[in-house]
Order: C-alpha cells, then structure tokens, then sequence
C-alpha cells in the first residue's frame, strides 16, 4: 500500500489538520499560539491523547529563522528536526536541517537558494547520509533544482557521491 497524505488549511493557510494514510491511517489536528514578546509560533500537534510541539522563531522583520519539531508520520516518534533558516538583504538565501533518529539515516540537508533578477533561478540542496545499506558509507546526495525566468523548474539534476567524492550515479532530467 502507497503512502497518502491530505492536508487542510485555513484561511489564512495555517495547516489546520493532516491525514497520513499506509497501512493505518492518522489524523493530527493543530492549532496555534503566538508569543509576540519572544517571536514565536508555537505549531501544537495532536493525535488522540498525544500531543508535541513544532515552534518558529521569527527574527524582528517578521521572517522565519529557526524551527525545532517532530516529524508526523508512521514512522519512529524519536525523529527530530531543527531547521535554521539564513537570508541575506531579507531574500531566503539557505536553510540548514538538522535531523535526529531518522530510520534512513539522513542526518542534515542543506538547501541554497539562488536567484536571477528577483526570481529564483536555482536551489542546490544537499543531503547528508551518516550510513547506507549495509557497508555503513557515509553517502551525500546533491539535488539541483533550475527554473526559466518566470519562476518554473526546467532541469532537475541528481548526483551521488561517497564523502571522499567519488561519483557513484548521475541523473538528470530535462
């Protein structure tokens, strides 16, 4: 069985309720709380009698800096995320996860952003593996993600390498 997810929002787009269906099916609800004083959001997870938080942090402009949670999945309860969120003259330029307990072993992704003429052109994002499969190799996985001038993807590009950078697969899509 495949993995389903339905998401509602409000009408303000807050995520208001999500849907994750495999071979079970869970329904978060959440709601939200705003600490003005301190900048930040607090994101309150509940599943039946379990509940956690995912909290903001919004820097004096009013922009996203740091998001600390759990992932909401079926998957393992104990994986983390911290995200740091870093711009450059108020324009989104990267964002660095950091990632705890993941069944995959992803340890941190890095996400570049880069932009043409006030439109994004570019996002780089690297994945960072502490061991796959059974050899337990390091692995880092390096997406390329290029968009046209109006802001749509044109070329989707995959690389795979060990840490002491040997090419191990090439992908790329047009």
């Amino acid at each position: 069985m495949g993995t389903n997810q339905n998401f509602e929002f409000d009408s303000f787009q807050f995520l208001r309720k999500k849907i994750y269906t495999t071979d079970f099916s869970a329904q978060y609800s959440i709601t939200y709380l705003f600490d003005n004083k301190q900048r930040k959001l607090y994101q309150l997870w509940t599943y039946g009698t379990e509940r956690d938080t995912t909290v903001f942090t919004f820097n004096s402009s009013g922009f996203v800096i740091n998001e600390k949670g759990r992932m909401h999945d079926d998957k393992s309860r104990d994986r983390t995320f911290t995200k740091d969120y870093l711009y450059k003259n108020d324009t989104l330029s990267k964002i660095i996860t950091i990632l705890t307990n993941d069944y995959k072993h992803l340890s941190k992704t890095e996400e570049n952003f880069f932009y043409q003429n006030g439109k994004i052109d570019k996002i780089e994002i690297l994945y960072l593996y502490s061991s796959i499969g059974e050899i337990g190799y390091p692995l880092i996985l390096k997406c390329i993600k290029e968009f046209d001038n109006r802001g749509l993807p044109v070329r989707y590009i995959e690389t795979y390498s060990t840490l002491n950078k040997n090419i191990i697969k090439l992908i790329e899509n047009k």
